[in-house]
């Protein structure tokens, strides 16, 4: 994942935008009115993958467990495309605003609110990432009477194009630099710390992140 002013390869608006378009048309083969795929960040790196690809986008928010009405959805994001009408992203908290490939973004404390309303314009239709739903929206996905399917993604991600390949040429470039400095400081009386602030020194130098 980029983090410095180093030049990386990445996926542009133009992509993704063909991945929602793609998804849009699976979706219409179903007789769906659309697709939500929900992702859940927070630090972890397990199950935003399909909300990644559709998006760009990841929750960076700290995860924590539903307090409603305090707060619910923290680290959690949804996507909600429906066949005809516009993309709309719903979030705990705002990033990226203005460069993610979506068409409305909506945040706030109360996600269950926020999903409930966006749901509307694909009830009856698929749902990509069930297992990653905060408890609180429970009902409001079983009211939307969403279909349950991960496996819609999956062939489409395994197909990369070009630009995905750079970016996985790139990381591992970098990756394999971090491993090579990792293993050259691993000498007699170095600690782990050692070794593993050479790799880490490598891969920020490289404006990057593990």
């Amino acid at each position: 994942m980029p983090t410095g002013s180093t030049s990386h390869p990445v996926i542009d608006r133009a992509e993704y935008r063909e991945r929602q378009a793609r998804v849009r048309a699976l979706a219409a083969e179903r007789g769906w009115p659309g697709v939500a795929v929900i992702g859940r960040g927070g630090g972890t790196y397990d199950r935003h993958g399909d909300l990644w690809y559709l998006t760009g986008h990841y929750q960076g928010y700290a995860y924590l467990h539903d307090r409603v009405p305090l707060w619910s959805g923290r680290s959690h994001a949804m996507l909600v495309l429906p066949v005809d009408g516009p993309s709309v992203l719903v979030c705990s908290a705002p990033e990226w605003e203005d460069s993610l490939p979506v068409d409305d973004i909506r945040s706030g404390d109360d996600f269950g609110a926020l999903a409930r309303e966006a749901l509307q314009a694909v009830k009856g239709g698929g749902l990509v990432g069930f297992d990653t739903a905060p408890a609180s929206i429970a009902d409001i996905l079983s009211d939307a009477k969403l279909a349950a399917d991960d496996e819609l993604l999956e062939h489409l991600r395994r197909s990369k194009s070009p630009a995905e390949i750079a970016v996985i040429r790139d990381a591992c470039r970098i990756g394999s630099r971090a491993v090579d400095r990792f293993i050259a400081a691993a000498v007699p009386d170095a600690t782990e710390g050692d070794a593993v602030s050479a790799a880490l020194g490598e891969v920020l130098a490289k404006g990057a992140w593990p």
